[in-house]
Parts: structure tokens; sequence; C-alpha cells
């Protein structure tokens, strides 16, 4: 009966001095290219409803297109290693998925109108958003 006792008050103190993190640590690095890739997309679509549409030819954007993937094939990569991302992971892979698709249709059409440039680009920053906000909230979390 006094071993119980005892070991109450110490598995109450261990409970209490254990910390679980079910969120991932904050990367100053992923929130800095969540916002260049991000800019690097608007200018993108930017750029394109500058121009005529007989003038947005797949083939005069291959390079940004290739960019900004490589860009954000290497998030999807720093947050496949990073602990406890889950969430963040699926986002990221989700805006993969979505951009190859509209780089995809570009190049099957050969020039985008209007409509789909302005979808194009208000989708992809209907992800980007909250990738950032989720990203800035860990930084208050540390």
């Amino acid at each position: 009966m006094r071993t119980k006792i005892l070991l109450l008050p110490l598995l109450i103190i261990c409970l209490l001095a254990c910390k679980a993190t079910f969120v991932p640590p904050y990367d100053a690095s992923i929130e800095a290219q969540i916002s260049k890739t991000a800019r690097l997309t608007d200018a993108l679509y930017l750029q394109m409803l500058d121009v005529k549409e007989t003038d947005r030819k797949y083939e005069k954007y291959t390079a940004k297109y290739l960019d900004i993937q490589v860009d954000i094939n290497a998030l999807v990569l720093k947050t496949q290693v990073r602990d406890h991302n889950t969430n963040l992971l699926v986002m990221v892979q989700n805006l993969q998925k979505m951009f190859v698709q509209f780089k995809d249709d570009h190049k099957t059409k050969g020039v985008l109108t209007d409509a789909d440039v302005q979808l194009n680009m208000m989708q992809v920053n209907a992800v980007w958003a909250p990738l950032l906000l989720a990203e800035k909230a860990l930084k208050r979390q540390k």
C-alpha cells in the first residue's frame, strides 16, 4: 500500500514534466520558400494577363513554369521530412498536383484565355494563403 502511495506522486510529476508535441517545429526557410514561390506564381499569371491571349503561348512561359514547379517540389520534400507534418504535407501536395495540372492544361491548349488565367491564379492563391498562415502560426507556438 505504501508503495502505491509513493508511486502516485511520482507518476503525477512524470506526467506533468512530459510535453507532447503534435505540431511540426517552425521553419523560417519554409516560410521564406512559401512566400517566394507564391510571389513567382503570382508574377507568372499577372504577366500572362498583361499580354494578348494570342501571345500567351506555352513555350513563352516554360522556364517560369519549371522554376515554380522546382520550388514547389522542394517544398514538398522539405515538408515530407519534417516531423508531425501531415496536414501541411497534404496541402503542399495538393498545390503541387494543381500547379502541374494547370501547367499541363496550358501546354495542351497552347494558349490560355483571360478566364483561365484568372481562375488558375485564384485557385493557386487560395492554397498559398493558408499554407503561409499555417507556417506563421507555428512561429507563435515556439
